[in-house]
């Protein structure tokens, strides 16, 4: 037999010549056993056969699974390669992931996470903190359990501001999922729903401040480009005036007055001013126009989880990233149809590689080369249901840097972002 395929939670084989089979065929991972299934029957060339797996362990990739006559030992089919995490994913899905032994203890939330069914998954998760605060969560790396599956520890860090005066809130999602895994709470006191709902406000509140600034600094922004404006259009008017007085003053003969004493230097000083305004010299730029979107700086606080300090590459200013960050929205109560990234490459040749969310809602990421900037990458991300939605932060997983080696490297993140545009 050979193989053509897989559907979820199945391997697909096609019958290369007549055969009658009435045997047990085993399945195996690097020698470890994920199934055991009984094949009877006539089979004639072109007859496809679906072997049923429904569990993969923890092993290293690349892997195949071999299947095997229970009764000979003999191979009845060519082996079925799964290269990447991806494979194993479209395989059997994400799994069953269970969480035990959720603790916060010495600043960090720390977890315990068992997948008996996928045991090959690489799990990304993050925290809602209060209800409101999305957080990366650090994943180790799996450990095969002995009974099947495999297991991995998870921590995330904690800050002074998390903690009201109720205390706080945590719900853990496993990225792919929209219901959480697990949550944890800490309390000076008993907890109850109305206690949670203020913990909720209190984030909720800090989070409108910090839009509310931007905001005010935006307004300001706007005010000063119309006020360039006006000025521009007085300097126009001062302009065509000036060119009306020209114009008759150059139809009017003047006599010539070779004894007439020179200027002085404040009448100089005055017609060489006017001269400069007539010709257009210190005119101020035309403001920008003003879009549906929002710029955060790149020195603001919406920078939050997983970014350097600001730094300038070729004469840009910029921030590397690790390889998980998080952007908080500007604007979180008005939906978002997409976020534009720009990414600083220079001399790279890979194509980077991202994955997005918004808050927990999966995100189509596409990254093209950029137009008008050499060197740099235009990484778009827009929601995957289609449709706007609204969300309170913007995380990122760098994919590319999950694969390079220590060498490869340039600092801590490899890829630098020199904008991010919010598009509602």
């Amino acid at each position: 037999m050979q193989i053509i395929g897989a559907t979820h939670q199945a391997v697909r084989m096609i019958c290369a010549n007549a055969i009658a089979m009435s045997e047990n065929v085993c399945a195996y991972v690097s020698g470890i056993r994920v199934g055991v299934n009984h094949v009877e029957g006539e089979f004639e060339p072109g007859d496809v056969i679906e072997y049923p797996i429904s569990y993969l362990p923890w092993v290293e990739l690349p892997a195949e699974i071999r299947f095997v006559s229970e009764q000979s030992g003999r191979e009845i089919a060519d082996p079925f390669r799964i290269v990447t995490h991806d494979d194993a994913v479209a395989l059997v899905g994400i799994g069953e992931a269970v969480v035990q032994n959720v603790e916060i203890a010495q600043g960090m939330i720390r977890g315990l996470v068992i997948n008996r069914v996928n045991g090959l998954l690489r799990p990304q998760m993050f925290a809602r903190i209060n209800g409101v605060v999305p957080r990366i969560i650090a994943v180790e790396q799996p450990r095969l359990l002995e009974d099947g599956g495999a297991s991995f520890q998870f921590s995330a860090q904690l800050h002074p501001a998390d903690l009201g005066e109720n205390g706080l809130t945590a719900e853990i999602f496993l990225l792919g999922q929209d219901r959480p895994l697990t949550s944890i709470a800490y309390r000076r006191a008993d907890i109850d729903d109305l206690t949670k709902r203020i913990v909720e406000f209190e984030a909720r509140l800090a989070q409108m401040s910090q839009s509310t600034t931007f905001r005010l600094k935006t307004a300001g922004h706007e005010v000063k480009q119309r006020l360039d404006l006006m000025q521009e259009r007085i300097d126009a008017f001062i302009e065509y005036a000036a060119s009306f007085m020209f114009d008759r003053i150059a139809d009017t003969e003047v006599p010539s007055l070779p004894n007439a004493p020179p200027l002085s230097a404040e009448s100089r000083k005055k017609i060489d001013a006017f001269l400069a305004i007539v010709r257009g010299e210190g005119k101020p730029a035309p403001p920008a126009t003003q879009g549906k979107d929002a710029k955060p700086p790149l020195e603001s606080a919406f920078f939050s989880f997983g970014w350097l300090d600001v730094e300038q590459e070729n004469g840009i200013p910029v921030r590397w990233m690790t390889d998980n960050a998080v952007i908080f929205n500007p604007q979180p109560e008005r939906p978002v149809v997409e976020v534009l990234v720009t990414l600083f490459a220079a001399g790279e040749t890979t194509k980077p590689a991202f994955r997005a969310a918004f808050d927990g809602a999966p995100a189509l990421c596409s990254v093209e080369r950029a137009k008008k900037k050499n060197g740099m990458w235009r990484l778009q991300a827009s929601p995957a249901e289609g449709a706007p939605t609204a969300c309170r932060a913007f995380s990122l997983v760098n994919l590319t840097a999950s694969s390079a080696s220590a060498s490869q490297k340039k600092r801590a993140g490899s890829i630098a972002v020199s904008d991010v545009v919010f598009v509602y």
